[in-house]
């Protein structure tokens, strides 16, 4: 009959008041609703004994967006030791959630009324349904039909722009030969008449479709300022229109699995390839959406893959500099084997990327980690700076050497960042020669201006390093900035849409 110490609401009207009513004198009310909130004014006239707090979440979990995911794994914890454990909970069926509102309305339960849904899980390949793999004909899409063959499928559906190449004609005959029935369909994923005739094809001539992999994609890669919406079109076409089509034209099929091939870009970003991270984020979206109506959905970021995809395709220098990345390369047979473990679990989304965990926790990349990987790193206080072998940072040991030593440890220092963004060794990378002449693209020139940012604290346009200067002159011109000489490339827009005068005439 005392009352109670602590009051934590989220009701509104008149609940409001009768809350109140139950605490004890001096208790405190904490309020975390949103509507019809008291206002301090009010608790004041009508109860001037209590405590009153309002909490917005929302403010709380932008000014402290650690708080509540540690609050959550200490619950966890708590509830995994049973010192802890949940109101009764009582379940109904998404199929009767009407009957689940009209049981709330009576507000006769205890604890929480839970509406479940059991989407469509895989299990496993079956022969007498047939399942569409787009990409199909390319190396990526040819492993996953291989793949899904060997385990179980024989109803194979395999589309892509252009004719069979004589290696996809290869792995054909030997699919063939293994039982499969395939059809190889030449379709535009991105043009729904295409896609809706196809399916009707399936509809006529085969089992019903029971699985969709979304394997299709382009490459258009290129700094900001190179993007143009050409480059993004042909890009964005294939994932995203391709996708939709299919979500739409499927939707009403009792469909097992509905897989689309993203990119670790969309996740952890990737220089030179704005339109590409666009475009698969689009397929994680649509994973999403999927599941939350009761739709299959699954979209898995995969990191580069070895022989077959997009990856494969990379010079050997390309690749080294992956490698330098701490990006490693995933093999067909684990790919497949992935695909397969994720595939079976209750996923929307999941990221696949083999690294170098040790180079993703040293300070070379430390020093801003992306958000999402910070809890799997070294925490940056334990973390040393990128040093020189004098013990300071590489600007300090250029600036506090004698002025007519700067030049040439600036030269020896952008030498060797320039050969290891190439893969190249310093000996074989003459200083004098353009670096135009040397297959700079844009992605390594992002690279570079990085570098260059990170360590020395210098601002250099990606635009004047694709000019292709040769590491003397750009010597000279990051020599300039170190000296605080005004140089004409130091601020990028300048070097890349014009100078001060024409933004004062407004003519950009």
């Amino acid at each position: 009959g005392e009352g109670i110490n602590i009051v934590l609401n989220s009701l509104s009207d008149d609940f409001i008041p009768q809350s109140f009513s139950v605490l004890a004198r001096g208790g405190t009310f904490l309020e975390i609703g949103k509507r019809a909130v008291w206002t301090h004014e009010q608790v004041e006239r009508q109860f001037p004994d209590l405590s009153y707090y309002i909490y917005d979440l929302t403010d709380l979990l932008l000014s402290d967006p650690d708080l509540i995911p540690n609050m959550l794994r200490m619950l966890l914890a708590h509830f995994a030791a049973g010192e802890i454990v949940p109101p009764p909970i009582q379940t109904f069926p998404l199929e009767s959630a009407v009957d689940a509102f009209r049981y709330m309305a009576r507000a006769r339960h205890i604890g929480k009324l839970v509406i479940t849904q059991s989407p469509a899980q895989f299990s496993q390949f079956h022969a007498d349904a047939t399942y569409l793999v787009t990409g199909g004909l390319g190396g990526l899409g040819l492993k996953v039909a291989e793949w899904m063959v060997d385990e179980g499928a024989v109803n194979l559906v395999l589309v892509g722009r252009r004719e069979p190449s004589d290696e996809a004609l290869s792995v054909i005959e030997r699919l063939e030969a293994k039982g499969a029935q395939l059809m190889i369909a030449q379709a535009d994923i991105s043009d729904y008449q295409q896609v809706a005739a196809l399916l009707a094809d399936i509809a006529a001539d085969m089992s019903p479709l029971h699985g969709v992999i979304h394997a299709a994609g382009v490459l258009a890669d290129g700094a900001l300022v190179q993007q143009d919406w050409s480059r993004f079109e042909q890009v964005l076409t294939p994932k995203i229109g391709g996708a939709w089509n299919l979500h739409v034209l499927t939707k009403g099929l009792p469909l097992d699995f509905f897989v689309l091939f993203s990119s670790g870009s969309s996740v952890l970003g990737s220089a030179g390839q704005g339109n590409y991270a666009a475009a698969n984020a689009f397929l994680d979206g649509l994973a999403h959406y999927r599941t939350a109506h009761g739709l299959p959905g699954l979209s898995i970021n995969w990191g580069a893959w070895s022989e077959v995809g997009m990856a494969a395709s990379l010079s050997a220098a390309q690749q080294q500099r992956m490698q330098a990345q701490g990006i490693r390369m995933i093999s067909p047979d684990q790919g497949v084997q992935i695909l397969g473990n994720v595939m079976r679990d209750p996923l929307s989304q999941v990221t696949v990327i083999a690294a170098d965990k040790h180079y993703w926790q040293s300070a070379e990349i430390s020093d801003n980690p992306t958000p999402l990987l910070k809890n799997l790193l070294v925490t940056h206080a334990t973390l040393e700076p990128v040093q020189a072998e004098n013990g300071v940072s590489p600007r300090e040991h250029i600036m506090n050497a004698p002025l007519e030593e700067q030049s040439e440890l600036l030269r020896d220092f952008l030498h060797k960042q320039v050969a290891a963004v190439i893969g190249a060794s310093t000996d074989s990378l003459d200083v004098a020669i353009p670096m135009s002449n040397l297959g700079i693209d844009s992605l390594m020139a992002v690279e570079i201006r990085n570098r260059l940012d990170k360590h020395l604290n210098l601002n250099v346009a990606v635009a004047s390093i694709l000019e292709g200067p040769s590491i003397l002159k750009l010597t000279q011109q990051l020599q300039d900035q170190l000296n605080g000489e005004p140089e004409g490339g130091t601020l990028e827009a300048v070097a890349e849409y014009g100078d001060e005068s024409d933004w004062e005439e407004g003519e950009l």
